[in-house]
């Protein structure tokens, strides 16, 4: 019985599509090794992708003008697992042009430069303006 033949049986029992696809292919991982042998193409079912690594940055003014930046570093707590979030690193800016050059370093991409805008800047300029909503510096 084909792959499709058997999610199509499985979404027969009430399961929409994608369930169903993930039930199967769960169930073809956990295959033992006689069901492999005598079905190859179960060894072609590969697991699912790891979770990506992610940040999440909080900004507050404080009362004397300056600001405060905490930044989680969220990591996956284990391939396929659920994300688990580390310590958060806090930093401290007393202006928002200092601000703004924190959060570009953190969060703009390290593969390519940041592209340039018609009118001058980058696309990452006044990052952090926009996040306070703030007009810019």
């Amino acid at each position: 019985m084909s792959f499709k033949a058997v999610q199509k049986k499985i979404e027969g029992e009430g399961y929409g599509k994608n369930a169903a696809g993930a039930i199967l292919a769960s169930a073809s991982r956990n295959a033992s090794p006689a069901a492999k042998k005598a079905n190859p193409n179960l060894k072609k079912v590969t697991g699912a992708p790891a979770p990506k690594a992610r940040k999440h940055m909080e900004i507050e003014e404080t009362d004397n003008g300056g600001y405060v930046s905490k930044t989680t570093h969220i990591l996956p707590h284990k391939p396929g697992g659920e994300y688990r979030p580390n310590p958060v690193t806090t930093g401290q800016h007393g202006s928002l042009r200092s601000l703004n050059s924190h959060v570009r370093k953190t969060f703009a991409p390290k593969s390519a430069a940041p592209a340039a805008k018609p009118g001058g800047g980058s696309e990452w300029s006044s990052v952090a303006s926009k996040m306070l909503g703030h007009g810019g510096y």
